[in-house]
């Protein structure tokens, strides 16, 4: 038999959003918070954090409260309030479509919301460190700033993984088209930032350059009293302050 013409629709089921931009104010706190970033590292030793520091190879990682820390200081205020603005922005336009729904379900105009940086931390790593595959879980997203630039050859790159079940298993010629889509990497550029789901398992590749790596990075999650989840302290305080 032989067709002559035929049609089929395809569609990609299951898409998971990455966003990557540029920070417009890096060059104006750039010096400034890696100046605060290393007189941490100095004046608190050996990693504070100590999650999974068998994941973990020739980093510094602070604690996960960075922001909690330093509420007093201006420009980490100030890159906390653009890094909670944008990653905003971002949740309202992906959700805008399935809100809406929630909003004719619920039958009401507008509901309350508020994007909360739950964790946030630094890493410095040296020649040689890497960090290794994990995810960030009981988060909505995490969101990555890179305050270095690179070289490609120089490695220090986050890899994201395929979470489809099986979807990287089965190596035959007739799966062949997904192979160079099982994984993503994103290179390090000063002033980049990067906003994916936390579920997504990634790693960063053995760095190879010779001026220290730093990232900084954040769970972020969105807690609203208007809506059947559970709701943390402080959004219900707030609430109750109406």
């Amino acid at each position: 038999m032989h067709l002559a013409n035929y049609d089929y629709e395809r569609e990609d089921v299951f898409p998971i959003p990455f966003f990557t931009w540029g920070c417009p104010f890096h060059d104006s706190w750039e010096k400034e918070l890696i100046d605060i970033f290393y007189n941490y590292s100095n004046n608190i030793k050996n990693n504070p954090t100590q999650v999974t520091p068998h994941l973990k190879h020739g980093m510094y990682e602070s604690s996960l409260d960075f922001f909690g820390e330093h509420e007093g200081v201006k420009v980490v205020q100030q890159f906390k309030e653009y890094i909670v603005e944008s990653c905003s922005n971002v949740i309202r336009d992906l959700n805008k479509e399935s809100w809406d729904y929630l909003k004719f379900q619920m039958d009401r105009k507008n509901f309350r919301w508020k994007t909360y940086l739950t964790e946030s931390w630094f890493h410095i790593t040296k020649t040689g460190g890497q960090h290794e595959y994990h995810n960030h879980p009981n988060s909505d997203f995490a969101f990555l700033y890179y305050f270095t630039d690179h070289e490609e050859n120089e490695g220090g790159t986050n890899r994201f993984y395929d979470v489809r079940m099986g979807g990287t298993s089965r190596y035959t010629l007739g799966s062949h088209w997904q192979v160079n889509t099982s994984n993503k990497e994103i290179h390090p550029n000063a002033g980049k930032c990067v906003m994916f789901p936390a579920y997504v398992y990634h790693d960063s590749s053995r760095y190879l350059g010779t001026k220290d790596r730093i990232v900084f990075s954040c769970n972020v999650s969105v807690h609203t009293p208007d809506a059947l989840q559970w709701t943390p302290e402080e959004i219900i305080r707030e609430t109750l302050k109406r």
